[in-house]
């Protein structure tokens, strides 16, 4: 009996190690290889700046954490996108630990080991471990924090308390979506409070949560400067539909495989709900603390957005599919027909894998191919102007031989700039999909250049990729309007 024991614990032990061999891998994959896209650039340049001007964070949103990391990161292993990225992956990495000790103590080792697996084949999760953003460390610190207040809701002491505080001012210093990571956490000690009022420790509670918040305050006070200039200025964020919110928890899961995922999400959602509504008497304060978090970050922005300023956004959303895992691991085990539990199980994986693959062959936008382009046809003394916003400008400086200028600049010093051949790199405006609505943007922005810059020639009009195109001209004495 104890050698069938011993050899069943090896046996559980190698699985183990295979999922986490599998989750390594994947990741690892082209993550060098595939061109920096524009939040990347935009947080190397943000990691650029002096450590006061990060900390004062004057132009970025998110907290500066990571950042910070970042920064000291790059003065030692330099800029490269293998350098840039190798963070986030090892975020990742540790966040599988930190999953599968979460998933024990809300559940068991096989619906951890089961989890970890769905979680290893996440292409979204994947997809932001192979990013130069914070979004794997946010996933990192949430799982943290989660970890130890379950483990301080089976056990108080002083050690445990210390660990949460730490870990959830990591949560809180590595995006503004902690709050909802905190909401559910104060929603499921109210209901504690509510059910259970002589063995709830109350004050212990509290005490850590006023240290949190004290720790948090002066990036606290940021976030609310923020908040207001958005609500005040608009954001770039669409308002979110019901499509939208099925959208995001598909996309969570199953990538872009909507012909497919679409009944597998559905079926998923009801297979969840039925092994909640089940088993959720036996264990009330872990099934809620799964469903709270597994909602609330994204159900509460979504409200926000409708009424007020749009807030929800994909990847902000991304801790929201860890306690899915869980939820549709336990859900798959509780199946009393073994064979129907290893179909489901079969099904999900291979649906991933397929997603994976989509993944794999996947690219935002190569502009790293773009550059190349635009490398070949630019000389020393030619000056290349991005009309586009700030990280447009970023991407070309990073993959660019020549210095990129804004259009802002170029105004300023036009005067100064004669006998010089102008690339004038623009993105054709990503909201619009026509293709001669995009070049008639580029064709009212020439006439706004003419009228700043009157005396200058149009050379050349060059279409590169992905909507990215470029104006050639050069200085000189009369303008020809019939290139218009």
């Amino acid at each position: 009996m104890l050698q069938f024991n011993s050899d069943k614990t090896n046996i559980e032990k190698r699985i183990l190690l295979i999922i986490v061999f599998l989750f390594i891998l994947l990741r690892l994959i082209n993550l060098g290889s595939k061109s920096l896209w524009l939040d990347e650039a935009w947080s190397l340049e943000f990691a650029k700046q002096p450590i006061l001007d990060i900390l004062l964070n004057t132009w970025e949103r998110t907290p500066p954490l990571y950042y910070l990391l970042s920064s000291f990161w790059i003065k030692i292993f330099g800029d490269s996108e293998l350098s840039l990225r190798f963070p986030s992956f090892l975020f990742s990495v540790l966040s599988a630990c930190v999953f599968y000790l979460l998933g024990k103590e809300i559940f068991n080792k096989k619906v951890a080991t089961l989890g970890l697996l769905f979680y290893s084949l996440s292409s979204y999760q994947i997809w932001f471990a192979q990013m130069n953003r914070t979004y794997s460390m946010f996933v990192l610190a949430s799982l943290l924090s989660f970890l130890f207040f379950v483990k301080l809701l089976k056990n108080q002491n002083k050690k445990l308390s210390f660990y949460f505080v730490l870990s959830t001012c990591f949560m809180c210093y590595s995006h503004h979506y902690c709050i909802f990571n905190l909401l559910v956490q104060i929603l499921v000690l109210f209901f504690l409070y509510i059910n259970d009022r002589p063995k709830f420790y109350s004050k212990k509670w509290f005490i850590s949560y006023v240290a949190i918040f004290v720790i948090y305050l002066p990036w606290f006070i940021v976030m609310l400067e923020q908040a207001f200039k958005l609500k005040k200025n608009g954001f770039w964020i669409a308002k979110p539909t019901f499509y939208t919110i099925y959208f995001l928890y598909n996309k969570l899961l199953f990538w872009n495989l909507y012909s497919f995922s679409c009944i597998l999400l559905a079926f998923v959602v009801l297979l969840i709900s039925y092994n909640c509504y089940k088993n959720f008497v036996k264990n009330k304060t872990l099934y809620l603390l799964l469903i709270l978090w597994a909602t609330i970050p994204l159900i509460i922005p979504a409200l926000i957005s409708l009424f007020t300023t749009p807030i929800l956004e994909e990847k902000y959303i991304l801790c929201a599919s860890i306690p899915v895992f869980y939820l549709l691991s336990k859900a798959i085990l509780n199946i009393k027909n073994s064979y129907l539990s290893a179909v489901v199980t079969i099904v999900v994986l291979a649906i991933m894998s397929f997603s994976y693959y989509q993944y794999s062959n996947w690219e935002l936008r190569n502009w790293k191919n773009i550059t190349q382009k635009i490398n070949s046809q630019i000389e020393n003394k030619d000056y290349v102007v991005v009309a586009d916003p700030l990280p447009y400008k970023y991407i070309l400086n990073y993959y660019l031989s020549q210095e990129v200028i804004d259009l802002r600049s170029y105004f300023k010093k036009s005067s100064e700039i004669t006998n010089k051949k102008i690339f004038l790199i623009y993105h054709g405006f990503s909201n619009v999909n026509n293709a001669k609505e995009k070049k008639q943007n580029g064709l009212r922005m020439l006439r706004k250049l003419q009228k700043y810059s009157p005396n200058f020639q149009l050379l050349d009009s060059l279409n590169y990729r992905d909507g990215v195109y470029a104006y050639v001209f050069n200085f000189s004495t009369s303008y020809t309007s019939s290139q218009n």
